[in-house]
């Protein structure tokens, strides 16, 4: 999990976000891939903090999820993914505490691409 800024020697996957490189994602006046993504995380904060989890890669944030609960939790949600054609990314999982006192936990994060 990274903690700053987006860096290529932060941890991370790398991905070639496609939609199998259809025409039905490709965009040529932008060359870029319009993707569907499922993201997903178990996530822990302590002390009633919020957590905010960021999904990114090196042009933009992806989506985010947020939770306050002590107990691991199951956070998901799906969003489109724009990123350039025919690009392998590395996207990044990027956790912030709203306080510097607690902790934040991240047990397992992911995305993949779905069918819309």
């Amino acid at each position: 999990l990274a903690t700053g800024a987006w860096s290529v020697d932060t941890p991370g996957w790398v991905c070639n976000p496609q939609g199998h490189g259809s025409i039905e994602t490709y965009n040529s006046g932008t060359n870029r891939e319009t993707v569907p993504v499922h993201i997903w995380a178990y996530v822990s904060i302590t002390g009633g903090a919020t957590a905010t989890i960021t999904f990114r890669d090196q042009n933009a944030t992806i989506g985010t999820l947020t939770t306050t609960s002590a107990s691991v939790v199951l956070l998901s949600s799906t969003t489109t993914w724009v990123a350039p054609s025919n690009a392998t990314m590395k996207l990044e999982v990027v956790m912030k505490t709203s306080d510097v006192a607690q902790t934040c936990s991240v047990w397992a994060a992911g995305a993949y691409q779905y069918e819309a």
